[in-house]
């Protein structure tokens, strides 16, 4: 019974570990968005585009959200300034 207990409690830390981490990269993403979308009004639009391309990359999932769909329209305006 101690090591169920034991098995289950690293399961929810991993749990707890995931979700953390998740939101730490959404959150990235997000000021690196805001970050990129002030760079690039300013006109440093390489460099806006050199720093939300790899948080970009980081994503495997939720493609579909308002947010990753906001990012990779500003990625492609970016990438099209040359």
């Amino acid at each position: 019974m101690c090591r169920t207990r034991t098995r289950n409690a690293a399961g929810a830390d991993a749990t707890v570990g995931l979700s953390s981490n998740r939101r730490t990269v959404e959150w990235s993403g997000e000021n690196a968005s805001s970050l990129a979308q002030l760079w690039r009004d300013q006109g440093r639009r390489a460099e806006a585009r050199d720093l939300l391309a790899p948080v970009y990359g980081w994503f495997t999932e939720g493609f579909e959200t308002a947010d990753l769909k906001e990012t990779k329209a500003l990625l492609e305006e970016l990438g099209s300034a040359g």
